[in-house]
């Protein structure tokens, strides 16, 4: 979110997608009910069809503009620092 806004003056478009829920080699050997008791899976949810929600914290700008800083003081990399 953040290097989109960031980016976008100079023409850079940022995106991202989650690929949805992959099953791991211990998945493939449970049952649907297990994966769900586990809390990997909603219940009634396809995951091939699904339109999965978004946390509000995901898309927060504020708190977007906060990890880039943090994490440009933790790497010492900032492409966008002015």
């Amino acid at each position: 979110m953040q290097l989109d806004a960031l980016a976008k003056q100079q023409g850079i478009r940022a995106f991202a997608l989650h690929p949805g829920p992959i099953a791991r080699p211990l998945q493939r050997h449970l049952s649907r009910e297990e994966v769900v008791e586990r809390g990997w899976v909603e219940a009634e949810v396809n995951e091939a069809t699904a339109v999965n929600r978004v946390a509000s914290h995901a898309v927060n700008a504020e708190s977007a503009a906060r990890l880039w800083r943090l994490s440009a003081e933790l790497t010492g990399v900032d492409a966008f620092a002015g």
